[in-house]
């Protein structure tokens, strides 16, 4: 393994836009001595969606350690970006996600996940002030923190209690890699539940670690582009609305969001955008 590289899997469908925010935050705000490795798996279901990926493709042109895969078979390429990593570190994002705060490999949470057995995982969304979940619109107890930033996950509920989400949250390369082989399936959601079940499993480290002054991302749920799962999203700008924009030459401006310590991880504020 490469101490400090990270795998970066970041899922998009129908979101070009949103997922130029995504990339442009993370390239920004991720530090890290050796550079990140960048898997995009995305998927459009119009001409004009393939546009902007394309564009999104042209900005942040593929290379050594960016690769823009189109989703035709998620489990193979899911399996194929996580099997194929020599990275210590695998993160996974979602592409309405975007980093608010510069975080470090270096920094003391990761090595919790690097050195620890008893850490699950390292989250960049939670932190000291969440007292909300925006998915079930409930309160959510602080936990009481180990060290000033870990906590035993089973004893939550609500986002304190989940560990496995792909909204931005950090664990080893092995740990994924031998999770993969537990299950099917065939979309982000369907890849989270099998993830969430593999918690449960007897000997799943007990501990999830986070920077209790903030958070380092935030998920912005203006939209939502599948109807599977009926996730709660704030209805702002449709996927289309959006679309068209990003093609008339506008992007997100994230720099707003700069800082932001929200009471949720799903925080639904409204966009402007830039030239």
């Amino acid at each position: 393994m490469s101490d400090d590289q990270t795998n970066v899997i970041i899922f998009s469908f129908n979101r070009p836009m949103q997922l130029h925010a995504c990339l442009e935050s993370f390239y920004e705000h991720f530090k890290s001595d050796a550079k990140p490795t960048v898997t995009v798996i995305w998927k459009a279901s119009t001409e004009e969606f393939q546009k902007g990926y394309a564009l999104a493709a042209e900005t942040f042109t593929k290379g050594e350690h960016l690769d823009w895969v189109e989703e035709d078979n998620f489990q193979v390429q899911v399996r194929h970006a996580v099997n194929n990593s020599t990275s210590q570190f695998t993160m996974f994002l979602v592409d309405d996600i975007i980093f608010v705060n510069d975080v470090s490999t270096s920094d003391k949470q990761f090595n919790f996940v690097r050195s620890s057995e008893h850490m699950l995982a390292l989250s960049l969304r939670l932190h000291g002030g969440i007292t909300q979940c925006y998915a079930t619109n409930e309160p959510s107890a602080i936990p009481t923190f180990t060290k000033g930033v870990a906590w035993i996950w089973s004893q939550c509920e609500g986002d304190w209690g989940y560990p496995m989400s792909v909204d931005g949250n950090v664990y080893t390369t092995e740990l994924i890699k031998r999770f993969l082989t537990r299950g099917a399936f065939t979309n982000p959601n369907t890849f989270e539940v099998m993830l969430d079940t593999c918690s449960k499993l007897p000997g799943t480290p007990p501990y999830l670690c986070c920077y209790p002054e903030g958070p380092k991302l935030i998920n912005i749920p203006a939209n939502r582009v599948q109807d599977q799962y009926k996730n709660r999203f704030a209805e702002g700008l449709t996927p289309e609305e959006m679309n068209e924009l990003y093609l008339s030459g506008k992007t997100i401006d994230t720099a707003v969001f700069a800082g932001v310590k929200p009471s949720t991880v799903h925080v639904p504020l409204t966009f402007s955008f830039k030239e």
